[in-house]
């Protein structure tokens, strides 16, 4: 990691954090709808299995309130034919009414309790005059009726009937709706798997993106002037102070900023060669004029020493704290710039935030108006119900008198009884079939009232993050403006602070050399014509060091 450029590092860090934060959403976003269908599922079939039971209940009631209504039926035609003891009559009639699916046997007996006529299934229809003794029948599932005629008692018509098919039905219905929601629990959890596998795929194209345009932006706007920069501070270390930095498109930006401070340091150490230069040309001229004045100036150089030093000792230490706090504005220059970036990215990153959010709140109102239009639909719906549920049991009421007609006619109606039956029969499936879509009539109702509270709390939710974001929008723009001003302020700081710094070094060596003449000078006047000529010498060893700037 410490061999690669800033812009892998940059890139690497970047990615990572990207990728987790992305990955963790996706994954926590992901399982939480499949943890809504899972419930959504499990309280629908709760409310199916609580209607079913409750049809069973109804149903059984309905059947047995229609059976006694047959027996009721079947025993006037009975009691006619006992008064007049036609018996193959009586026969028929009950042949008819053994088509009748949940009635699986009935007897007759006369007023002294013997059975005249008995009619029972078993794999086909069998008319006898007394039942078998191999037929078991649950009396607690059958209606008997006294039959009277002018008052007179007759005898009993006892019909047995059976709840098998309606429950059977009922259970066939159980195994339909746990089946299809099985399969709607699949497709469900399918299209939640794909979705996953289609926002990752988008995620980590758009994350290439994003690293892509980040590169190259580093690279254009940072890395590239930052390497001018670097060259510019190699040629200033071979002493060569010829060169300028030309400024295209970074006028007002920070990399312009560092520039035009880059071009004034290399004018400022122009200046100051140019101006060492001469003093030291005024040092050798002044040499001579050293040496003649010395034994004048001795007296006033032994005061003049003590001075000396203790102002270079006061400078020294002056020219130390100006370089911490060059170093010190350095880092916060640094700091600063750092800071408005990521204030700048912030903002940004929010502004994207809060348009998405945008979107999302009105696809969730266009929901919520669509499920709206669908729970309208399924009144309409359940109102068409209602009319095909009363023209069936119209229907099958006229079916059931056409079968009376059919019985009372003998063998002349016995083909318009059967038909009369099978019209019966279609009108009791009739009315269970739009029983069953009144119930799937009503679930969707429910299913729609839900999803419409939970699109409302995601409107509510959706509204509460938008004023979230826009708060923390406007808080991201007061840091990014203190940032700006920060940043300009520690770049003034510096610039001043690198120049009081070579200021401060250049009075030291003046006043570090002013000492050391002045000792030499005190020492003694015997010396001054050896200090003339070190004098000379540093005033020309200063020019050669000029010489190798190159101005």
């Amino acid at each position: 990691m410490r061999n690669l450029t800033i812009t892998i590092r940059i890139t690497i860090i970047t990615c990572g954090i990207l990728s987790i934060f992305m990955l963790s959403g996706g994954f926590f976003f992901t399982k939480y709808q499949m943890n809504l269908v899972n419930s959504f599922i499990e309280n629908n079939l709760e409310h199916i299995y609580q209607s079913v039971d409750k049809r069973e209940k109804n149903d059984i009631e309905s059947l047995k309130k229609n059976v006694i209504f047959n027996t009721e039926t079947l025993g006037n035609a009975c009691a006619g034919y006992l008064w007049q003891y036609i018996i193959d009559g009586l026969k028929e009639t009950l042949r008819s009414y053994m088509n009748y699916p949940e009635i699986v046997a009935i007897k007759v007996t006369n007023d002294t309790k013997q059975v005249v006529a008995a009619a029972w299934k078993d794999t086909e229809i069998y008319i006898e005059d007394d039942f078998s003794d191999n037929l078991k029948l649950n009396t607690k599932l059958s209606v008997t009726k006294t039959l009277y005629k002018n008052e007179n008692e007759l005898g009993t018509v006892q019909v047995f009937y059976t709840d098998k098919v309606l429950k059977d039905d009922l259970q066939k219905l159980r195994t339909e709706i746990l089946a299809d929601a099985h399969q709607v629990h699949n497709k469900l959890r399918s299209y939640f798997e794909d979705a996953g596998r289609v926002q990752l795929t988008t995620t980590m194209i758009l994350l290439v993106i994003l690293v892509i345009c980040q590169v190259m932006s580093l690279k254009i706007f940072i890395f590239k002037p930052l390497k001018k920069i670097s060259d510019i501070t190699e040629r200033l270390a071979a002493f060569d102070l010829t060169v300028e930095t030309k400024i295209h498109g970074h006028n007002n930006d920070e990399i312009g900023k560092l520039l035009k401070a880059v071009n004034n340091m290399v004018e400022s150490f122009r200046i100051i060669i140019s101006e060492s230069s001469e003093s030291a040309e005024q040092v050798t001229s002044s040499a001579e004029e050293i040496s003649n004045s010395v034994s004048e100036q001795a007296a006033v150089t032994a005061q003049q020493s003590s001075t000396v030093y203790e102002i270079t000792s006061t400078m020294e230490r002056l020219s130390e704290s100006s370089a911490q706090i060059a170093s010190n504005s350095n880092s916060v220059v640094e700091i600063a710039d750092n800071t408005l970036n990521t204030a700048q990215a912030g903002t940004q990153s929010i502004e994207d935030v809060i348009k998405k959010m945008d979107r999302i709140n009105q696809d969730n109102q266009n929901n919520i108006r669509e499920i709206l239009a669908l729970g309208k639909k399924a009144e309409e719906i359940t109102k068409v119900m209602g009319i095909i549920n009363g023209i069936a049991d119209q229907t099958k009421l006229i079916a059931f008198n056409a079968a009376l007609e059919a019985a009372s006619a003998g063998k002349e109606g016995k083909r318009f009884g059967v038909v009369a039956s099978e019209i019966r029969r279609l009108a009791n499936s009739v009315m269970a079939s739009t029983g069953e879509i009144g119930t799937k009539i009503k679930e969707i109702k429910e299913a729609s009232q839900l999803m419409i509270k939970a699109s409302e709390k995601s409107s509510i939710g959706i509204q509460d993050g938008f004023e979230s974001f826009s708060q923390t929008s406007e808080l991201l723009n007061h840091i990014l403006s203190g940032a700006k001003s920060t940043t300009d302020a520690a770049k003034k700081i510096s610039l001043a602070t690198s120049q009081q710094k070579n200021s401060m070094n250049q009075v030291v060596i003046a006043l570090q050399d002013i000492a050391e003449g002045a000792k030499h000078t005190s020492s003694s006047i015997k010396h001054i014509s050896s200090v003339s000529k070190n004098l000379a010498k540093l005033s020309e060893k200063s020019r050669k060091l000029m010489k190798k700037f190159s101005l």
